[in-house]
């Protein structure tokens, strides 16, 4: 997932938001190792395009297997950070993480 927003500091706050929800709900499948929570740090290339940029990776066998939790979690993050202007951008298997 890349969170994009207008300034750095808007977009850390909304994923780092967005990574304490996906603990969250994913709390028990992370205990039993079905799932990798990792990232929650600027891009590679941190500013594209004027907006800067950070990620969150959700390392699992299938999407099937984090589906729901992580449209729940996309979708309170909306509803609470109606204040700043973001978009939130998943890539399911992605090849470059650039």
């Amino acid at each position: 997932m890349v969170v994009r927003a207008e300034t750095e500091g808007d977009s850390f706050s909304v994923t780092t938001a967005l990574w304490g929800a996906l603990q969250e709900r994913l709390k028990p499948k992370l205990g039993e190792k079905k799932v990798e929570l990792m990232g929650c740090c600027p891009s590679p290339r941190p500013k594209l395009k004027g907006l800067y940029r950070h990620f969150i990776l959700v390392k699992c066998a299938g999407v099937d297997e984090v589906r729901e939790e992580v449209k729940s979690a996309i979708a309170d993050i909306k509803k609470q950070r109606r204040d700043v202007k973001f978009d939130i951008e998943l890539d399911v298997d992605p090849i470059d993480i650039m």
